[in-house]
């Protein structure tokens, strides 16, 4: 139950749209802490919360986001399908379901990378996260696609993740 409790309160902690700090390596990269990635052409960071979120070139009118959260040390074996799929049901208003599951690594670190549809407002959208699990930390990379203009892009983010 406090797995699932933690497992609810991670999940709420990604949906949340908050501001960082960064450490740029290159024109498009973006460095939150452990974690550095390559952001889409033209995205703006949003650094004004606890949390960093980069919207779209168009935005408003197109709401696709990025952002990265952490959590506190996690293990990947919490972390099953069924639980992902439990939690977000029970959070997400307008879950839709599963659409992926995979467990990965990424620079070495135990991962997964799920996605999951979600429809708002008649829009929907698709959320995919990729949980990294440190030894003292978890970061939640979340990319929130709703136009589908950028999902090219998303993918190249998802492979451009490092760890430091």
């Amino acid at each position: 139950m406090k797995r699932a409790a933690a497992l609810f309160i991670t999940v709420l902690l990604c949906v949340s749209m908050m501001g960082g700090c960064s450490e740029p390596r290159s024109e498009n990269a973006y460095t939150y802490d452990h974690m550095t990635i390559e952001l889409p052409e033209g995205f703006t960071v949003d650094e004004s919360g606890s949390f960093p979120i980069m919207y779209s070139p168009n935005y408003p009118e197109e709401s696709d986001n990025i952002n990265i959260t952490k959590a506190g040390a996690d293990n990947i074996d919490n972390y099953s399908e069924s639980v992902m799929d439990s939690v977000f049901s029970s959070s997400l208003v307008g879950y839709t379901g599963m659409l992926s599951y995979e467990e990965t690594t990424v620079d070495g670190l135990d991962a997964i990378l799920c996605s999951y549809g979600v429809s708002m407002s008649g829009v929907d959208m698709v959320g995919t996260q990729c949980y990294v699990f440190g030894r003292d930390y978890t970061d939640i990379l979340t990319l929130t696609s709703v136009s589908g203009a950028y999902d090219d892009d998303f993918e190249a983010c998802l492979k451009s993740i490092s760890m430091h």
